[in-house]
């Protein structure tokens, strides 16, 4: 795959055309590798029978797998527009007849939603300790005062 792979219109449905082109690209060089290696040794298939076929590099792999973004609403787009641009290749390649039968599962980034979680628990925690210290002051009558200002 391209190291890189930024669409330029940093759109989600580009981002996912981009990343199959990737795949198509690859296949191209493998078929390259595969033909230039049969005319250097012609009379070697052990040679030949480890480079993969190009329709080895294909995305279709991912059936039954887990696609995992983060949680922000771009890379979701990317992440759906990915699914249905793979499960469409699947029944073009004729892998399942349509595209309810290739099952993807959706994740988000544990790590991210992790980060988001101790946040808001923060957050949280802030205020309830702010509250607690401001019921305190009740009993000395620093709230009754507060509240009749």
């Amino acid at each position: 795959l391209d190291n890189m792979i930024i669409s330029p219109e940093k759109k989600s449905l580009s981002t996912a055309q981009a990343l199959m082109q990737s795949m198509e690209n690859a296949q191209k060089l493998l078929k390259g590798w595969r033909e230039v290696t049969k005319e250097l040794y012609p009379d070697d298939e052990d040679i030949l029978a480890l480079i993969p076929l190009p329709e080895a590099a294909t995305l279709t792999k991912a059936r039954d797998a887990y696609i995992t973004t983060d949680t922000c609403s771009q890379a979701k787009n990317v992440r759906t527009q990915m699914i249905k641009a793979i499960k469409d290749l699947a029944v073009k390649e004729g892998i399942c007849e349509n595209t309810e039968d290739f099952r993807m599962h959706e994740l988000d980034c544990w790590n991210h939603l992790r980060n988001l979680w101790i946040e808001h628990a923060v957050d949280f925690l802030e205020k309830r300790v702010l509250l607690k210290s401001l019921w305190n002051q009740n009993k000395a009558g620093a709230w009754r005062e507060h509240l009749v200002e």
